[in-house]
């Protein structure tokens, strides 16, 4: 069994110059927390060509999209996931670059792949004070339980249960809900956004149930900046042309 980080990826010298540093350390820190993994970088049209993170690379799948104007962070998103589906991956990450785990992952990775509900579960872990904007996955430190975050627990805050810096899900999750629509927004208005919003309201009619996992905590640093596509270009669809692919 492996467990798949799709991680979407953009470093530019003016608008982010942090980028290549806050993915090296992302993965020097899943190399030493994880077992069985494979990650996905999904490049947004970076403006400096991808190295191997410490002369390593035989754990990365690398991928980069020639312009990140067209299909924005939606698309990236559902190319990774699509990509550690089919790579085969039982346990699928979806993080921002820009945080750190360790060896409490695993945790998180077994209780979904233990769960009961593969299906239909998406899970969250808990993380620092201020690095999200949904006040019950804020901890000091990890926890013991496994929190189903119905209404009432997250009513008032938000408007959705979990924070879009860290989702994880089975591949069956993946199966369930692929075939239908993608499972990131691909609506042009939102393809800049935070996906909570659409995952919650799409797919919790359809049966989606969400989990805070606080035995696995993540620091995130909160440090994204990307282009704004709606002010910046306009918001035509991402094509396969736009796309390149490299097995590193």
């Amino acid at each position: 069994m492996t467990v798949g980080f799709v991680i979407t990826y953009f470093h530019d010298e003016k608008h982010r110059p942090s980028g290549r540093s806050m993915l090296e350390r992302l993965v020097r820190s899943i190399r030493s927390s994880c077992e069985n993994y494979k990650i996905f970088v999904i490049d947004n049209s970076s403006t400096i060509d991808f190295e191997s993170i410490d002369g390593k690379d035989d754990d990365i799948l690398y991928y980069r999209i020639n312009d990140q104007k067209i299909g924005g962070l939606t698309y990236a998103w559902n190319l990774g996931v699509n990509y550690a589906f089919d790579y085969g991956c039982d346990v699928i990450l979806n993080i921002n670059d820009d945080l750190e785990v360790d060896k409490t992952i695993n945790s998180f990775i077994e209780t979904i792949r233990n769960s009961d509900c593969k299906e239909f579960g998406l899970y969250g872990p808990v993380t620092n004070r201020g690095g999200v904007s949904t006040p019950h996955q804020e901890r000091y430190e990890a926890g013991d339980r496994l929190i189903e975050v119905t209404n009432a627990e997250w009513q008032g805050h938000t408007g959705y249960p979990l924070n879009g810096f860290f989702l994880g899900f089975h591949s069956d999750f993946v199966r369930k809900f692929r075939e239908n629509f993608s499972i990131f927004s691909t609506r042009e208005e939102e393809m800049w956004g935070g996906q909570e919003e659409y995952m919650f309201f799409h797919l919790t009619p359809k049966g989606m149930r969400s989990f805070i996992v606080e035995s696995c905590f993540v620091r995130h640093d909160k440090l994204r900046t990307w282009f704004d596509a709606r002010e910046r270009f306009g918001n035509k669809r991402t094509t396969e042309e736009n796309l390149e692919k490299r097995y590193s």
